[in-house]
């Protein structure tokens, strides 16, 4: 499907059953671009997603910035034109209609829990997406006879095929280490 952007539709689209990596520059706007995405999807095709963010805490927070998106108008008090109370209730049926979100146990922040309870919102909710963001922020504990790489690709196959296996796209958010500058200062 379109992602709302004719620039970016010459490079990239999304598919059912597939799945998309999104990483780059620390504090750069990842997740922002994301949240605009999806809400170009709800839009324009009516799909509904699950979102494992916990990143973006409280929930309520990550909802008003959907809902932002989706208005076009800022949450907050300020300079510019706000949302009014039933353009808020309007967001709010909207956000309802098309995010779940996902907050798995602390004991449970892995891509197992995350993908048994996005599979229970494939057939609740009939979700077309599915995000994990931070990859870094879930637990990765391994097997001590497991390496690194192999962990990796265990958990990277598992996310392939539940988009394959449930005909959703799945985007991680991998949020790099800081990044160092080299000798010159870049």
């Amino acid at each position: 499907v379109d992602v709302g952007w004719l620039n970016l539709e010459k490079l990239y689209s999304v598919r059912p059953g597939e799945w998309t990596l999104i990483t780059g520059i620390p504090s750069h706007g990842k997740s922002e671009f994301l949240d605009a995405l999806l809400v170009n999807l709800a839009e324009s095709e009516e799909w509904t997603f699950g979102i494992c963010s916990p990143e973006n805490q409280p929930l309520e927070q990550h909802a008003a910035k959907l809902i932002e998106k989706y208005l076009r108008k800022p949450f907050r008090p300020g300079r510019t034109e706000r949302m009014t109370s039933p353009e808020l209730m309007q967001g709010m049926a909207w956000l309802e209609r098309h995010f779940s979100f996902i907050l798995p146990d602390e004991n449970d922040l892995t891509v197992d829990g995350i993908l048994r309870l996005a599979k229970a919102l494939v057939f609740r909710r009939g979700i077309k997406g599915l995000v994990i963001d931070p990859w870094n922020e879930l637990d990765h504990s391994r097997p001590s006879n497991q390496s690194e790489t192999e962990y990796i690709s265990d958990s990277l196959t598992k996310i392939r095929r539940f988009a394959r296996n449930y005909a959703v796209h799945v985007w991680v958010v991998a949020h790099p280490t800081k990044l160092y500058k080299d000798s010159k200062g870049v």
